[in-house]
């Protein structure tokens, strides 16, 4: 029984072992089944940064990305060991996976958006959008979902990156000039459209293709997903005049086409929820175990306490989330609330009392 060379991916460590088969055994160092078996051809690297191996355990992997090797090692090695390699290939180099720019603003729709990005395999670079928001209690929210998906066990490592951009400055403005004719009732026909905010899904759109397109010539990603968590609203809920022409079919597919004419990176639209309603999202959030306490919909935040707010359990957002609660079985989906602190944070997310 010939020695076969076994490196730990996890410390770096590596020994000689006599094995029949092409298994993962425990590593002594690490008291884990990270080491593998990788051969009597394939040199292990040289660790010289023991307390901090990343770098040559880097190195390695990319060596071991060649399609020629890695081809030999799919082939003689066990399902056990692969799905140890793409683990550590993930988190060590991501930029060999699929990337997804998810625009989260601590709403359900965005988080369950993340949610589904992450179970589908991707890399996920998340943006915040700051822009004069009525709803600006949903950006403390975004907070507490960042983190939860960064902490995730079947995430970890997944969410390579988060940049907060902030439009207010620059639209504050004209957005308050908007609300002024909306709320004076010189929109007319248009007046229904109490929280809609002109061309925001395109503007974001846009903007997610731009950091997309950096961060995938940066880190090498073949492919940016720009991802929106637009979906289509109830009559019951939002009245003839549902659906804004930013959340159609129609809209995504005519930005797809523009995306398309770069001949830069390949970018495509990730819309999972662009044919739904609501109540398919809770169910989708549901499904993928989405912390639905920890988001936020109301467009009219209540403050009851020095520091606690609540949904108002009348607007158009939450009485769509409240319908769709219902439909998909979840009858507490409006029982939550937010407190901030003094530094304007999250420092609390439970049901309401």
């Amino acid at each position: 029984m010939k020695n076969n060379n076994y490196f730990c991916i996890n410390c770096g460590m590596s020994k000689k072992h006599s094995s029949s088969d092409n298994e993962v055994i425990e590593c002594p160092n690490c008291h884990e089944e990270t080491m593998m078996n990788i051969g009597d051809k394939l040199r292990p690297p040289v660790i010289k940064n023991k307390k901090n191996p990343k770098k040559e355990i880097k190195k390695f992997l990319k060596k071991i990305i060649n399609p020629r090797w890695r081809k030999k090692l799919a082939e003689e090695t066990s399902k056990k060991f692969n799905d140890l390699l793409d683990e550590y290939l993930g988190k060590y180099l991501p930029g060999k996976g699929n990337l997804a720019i998810i625009s989260m603003s601590g709403g359900l729709d965005s988080a369950t958006l993340c949610a589904e990005a992450l179970n589908q395999g991707y890399d996920v670079f998340v943006l915040n959008f700051k822009y004069n928001q009525k709803n600006w209690v949903e950006n403390i929210a975004f907070q507490k979902l960042l983190e939860h998906f960064k902490t995730h066990n079947d995430f970890s490592g997944k969410i390579i990156g988060f940049k907060e951009l902030n439009f207010e400055p620059l639209f504050g403005e004209f957005l308050n000039l908007w609300a002024e004719m909306r709320d004076n009732g010189e929109m007319k026909e248009k007046a229904e459209h109490q929280f809609y905010t002109p061309s925001r899904n395109l503007l974001f759109s846009v903007m997610s293709a731009v950091v997309g397109e950096i961060v995938a010539l940066v880190k090498e990603y073949e492919e940016v997903s720009v991802g929106l968590g637009i979906h289509m609203h109830t009559e019951d809920a939002y009245g003839k005049h549902r659906n804004y022409w930013d959340i159609t079919p129609e809209f995504a597919q005519k930005l797809s086409n523009l995306f398309a004419l770069n001949d830069v990176k390949k970018i495509t639209l990730f819309t999972p929820f662009v044919n739904s309603y609501k109540d398919e999202i809770v169910k989708r959030a549901i499904d993928l175990k989405v912390p639905y306490k920890l988001t936020w919909t109301c467009y009219n935040p209540q403050q009851v306490g020095e520091k606690l707010w609540v949904p108002c359990e009348e607007c158009e957002a939450c009485i769509e989330r409240k319908l769709a609660g219902e439909k998909a079985g979840v009858d507490d989906i409006n029982e939550y609330y937010i407190t901030i602190d003094e530094n304007f944070g999250c420092n609390r997310f439970e049901k309401k009392k």
